[in-house]
Parts: C-alpha cells; sequence; structure tokens
C-alpha cells in the first residue's frame, strides 16, 4: 500500500480526534475503506442501515445539556447514497438529532460537501460516560463504487461538542459563505463562542469554496438552506473580491449588486424579518495585497465596495477586515501558509466579530478561546471590542 494513503482508517477502520480519546469508525455490512492523498477518508459499498459513528468520552450528562455536532460530507458520483440522517443514542435507542435531522448529499461537482450544523438539548439525562452519534444511510448506493467523503478540513469533517449546563436563549442563523467561512471551522468557532457566553446557535448552512452569491444562488443545497427559513439573523460572505471589484467600477461590475440584491430577496422571501449581515472579509498577502501594493489599499476598496452593497441590500456590515487590518498591524499571524486563508488566530478572530456583532454585548469571563494561545486570544477579543464599537465595555477579556 501507497504510505502516503495507508491509515488507521484503512488498516483499523478507525480515525481518532486531536486527543486520541474520541473515535470515528464506520458500522456496515460490507464496507470498503479508502483515503485519499490530501487526507480525506472514504468508504464505498454503502448499504441501507450503514453509519459512521462518533464515540465521545464526554458523559454522564444532565437532563437540559446542550450537544452540538458538525460534519461534512460528500459523494463522487450520481450513483451513491443521498438519503442520510443523523441519531444519537439516548441509552434505550436511537433518536432523530433534532427537527432537521435528515440530510441529503449531492456529487461533489455539483455541491461539493454537504454540511450539517445540529443542536439538540437532552430532555433526560445519560448515565453512559460515552456519547453516540452516527450518520446512517437511509438507502443503499445505487452504485457501490461510489464513495463517500468525510472532508478532512481542520475541525471541520467531524465535530462534537456538550454544554452540560445548556444555553438561555437561541438564535436561528443562516450561514452561506465560501472558504472564508469553512478553513480552520470558522463557524465552528462562533458556536463556541456563542455556547461559552450561554447562547444556542440554531444553524442552517451551505457552504463551496470558491463561491460567490452568483454562483451560490444555483446551488441546490443553498436554496434549500435557504428555504427551511425562520432565520432571525443571516451572516451572508460574498466573495472578498466582489466587494473591492465592485468599488472600482460600479457601472462595469453591476452584475455584483444585482447578485446581492438576488440574494437579499431570496432570503427575506423565506425569512421576512431576518436580519441580514454582509460580512466584510479580509484583505490578504497573497501577490503583494492582490497588486494593490498593501494592505490598507486592499482594505480601502474593501470597505467602499461592501458599504455600498450592504446598503443596497438593505444589510448591516460584519467590519471583520477592520479587525484584520489592525491584528495584522499588531502582529498577530492570521493567515494559512498560503497568505489567503484565515488559520486558527483568524478564524477566531472573525468568529469574535461576528459574536459581538450579533448580540452587541461585550463577552463575560467565561469566552470560549477556541483552543489558542491565551494570550493571542485575548488580543483578538480586545480588537473584536474596539471594531464593533463595544470597547472599554467588557465584564472580562
Amino acid at each position: 500500500m501507497n504510505p502516503k494513503t495507508e491509515s488507521a482508517w484503512v488498516r483499523d477502520h478507525e480515525e481518532k480526534d486531536e486527543t486520541g480519546s474520541a473515535t470515528l469508525t464506520f458500522v456496515g455490512t460490507a464496507p470498503v475503506f479508502g483515503r485519499e492523498n490530501s487526507g480525506t477518508i472514504n468508504v464505498s459499498n454503502v448499504r441501507q442501515g450503514d453509519y459512521f459513528l462518533i464515540t465521545a468520552p464526554c458523559g454522564p450528562l444532565p437532563a437540559g445539556a446542550d450537544v452540538d455536532v458538525s460534519f461534512s460530507m460528500g459523494i463522487n458520483g450520481i450513483g451513491g447514497a443521498k438519503k442520510w440522517i443523523c441519531e444519537y443514542y439516548d441509552g434505550k435507542k436511537w433518536r432523530a438529532f433534532g427537527e432537521r435531522a435528515e440530510f441529503t448529499m449531492k456529487r461533489y461537482s455539483e455541491a461539493n460537501e454537504t454540511w450539517r450544523v445540529n443542536t439538540i438539548t437532552l430532555d433526560k439525562g445519560l448515565k453512559s460516560k460515552k456519547f453516540y452519534v452516527r450518520m446512517r444511510a437511509l438507502e443503499s448506493a445505487p452504485d457501490p463504487k461510489v464513495k463517500v467523503y468525510l472532508s478532512k478540513r481542520p475541525r471541520c469533517s467531524m465535530y462534537l461538542a456538550v454544554w452540560p449546563e445548556g444555553a438561555v436563549s437561541t438564535t436561528r442563523v443562516l450561514m452561506i459563505g465560501n472558504s472564508f467561512t469553512f478553513f480552520s471551522a470558522s463557524y465552528l468557532a462562533l458556536l463556541e463562542i456563542a455556547h461559552s457566553q450561554g447562547r444556542r446557535l440554531d444553524v442552517g448552512i451551505n457552504i463551496k469554496g470558491g463561491y460567490d452569491f452568483s454562483k451560490h444562488l444555483q446551488l441546490e443545497l443553498t436554496r434549500a438552506a435557504i428555504a427551511e427559513g425562520g432565520y432571525e439573523v443571516a451572516l451572508l460572505q460574498n466573495n472578498t473580491t466582489s466587494a473591492s471589484t465592485y468599488a472600482v467600477d460600479t457601472v462595469k461590475n453591476a452584475h455584483i449588486l444585482s447578485e446581492s440584491l438576488e440574494m437579499a430577496g431570496r432570503v427575506r422571501k423565506y425569512s421576512p424579518s431576518c436580519r441580514l449581515i454582509l460580512e466584510r472579509t479580509w484583505a490578504w498577502p497573497r501577490s503583494d495585497w492582490e497588486g494593490y501594493g498593501s494592505h490598507e489599499a486592499f482594505y480601502a476598496d474593501l470597505a467602499k465596495g461592501s458599504r455600498l452593497l450592504a446598503a443596497a441590500m438593505g444589510a448591516d456590515i460584519s467590519p471583520i477586515a477592520d479587525a484584520f487590518l489592525q491584528a495584522y498591524n499588531a502582529g498577530i499571524k492570521l493567515y494559512w501558509g498560503d497568505n489567503f486563508h484565515q488559520n486558527r488566530n483568524g478564524a477566531y478572530l472573525k468568529a469574535c466579530v461576528n459574536y459581538l456583532f450579533l448580540f452587541g454585548e461585550p463577552f463575560s469571563e467565561d469566552v470560549s478561546d477556541y483552543g489558542l494561545d491565551p494570550e493571542v486570544a485575548r488580543t483578538c477579543r480586545e480588537i473584536a471590542l474596539k471594531v464593533v464599537g463595544l470597547a472599554g465595555t467588557e465584564s472580562s477579556l
């Protein structure tokens, strides 16, 4: 076997989390296990009733505890098993993981991965020291050679978090974005921050790398996420350069405005009272600040374009790019090795800005630091408070 693809998944049919305590396995009749050179794991010959199983040593759990689970899955052909359900074991039987436990997968080339974020509140305590979640196939794959993939992105393929004290409030949030949302799992950082502050996010989501609003509106999974409706807030992340390109020439690039208005209109069709938040994402150092020559010059067009588009959409602007500019000048490393995508620091900074902008209240002393160095996390929170206009109001950082 090629040593680049050999892994515990292929050899032992098991993957462990970062701590080595939680495990991911696949239970099936005759599954075939595989792994890509990229690290993405897969299973083929999937039959009805087969399932991925997460086992986490996080019990016993009291009644009222919240449990978050998130995953991104996909299939590499139209003959794959498309219909699945997420379930948890309550000590006696398997139960649906929330009201939207069932989900549909599409072929990678059509819709990339299927992204899910589900949260439940336990209606009774669980005595077991382990908590079990599974993603179960509701149909067999017509073509047994088609693979089911689990994305091997940082903290994105499978995620499980338990909050024994639950939450005091729930906010229904829509998230539409691309790699500036999923890289380093910034959407999960927001989930963690919110839960650490006693707030539960009920999330509808679709993400595809490189996609702008125009392409998203053509995706069945994006349209389906929007059509779930009932959203109080929508975090809308367009291609960053859509804003800067529009700022350079609003006439030549009027299609960007039309696409933004179409996105806003579709969200409001299904969630009429939804607050729209346009994410002003960051400038990046790659290619000499994308040809602008400096962070400040690139940022200026991003700021101008997002301001014009948000005004037309009737949306607020989450000032993420403002925070990135300040953090970069403060010496915080924000970018992945490609000098483009966000690393964990950048993901946390984005999440801090979005959280503060969503709720308009400072952090409490129990705020999650997303596993960052405590001083880096503290600086990110200070910057986020400043750009959102809450500096000096925090109870603790």
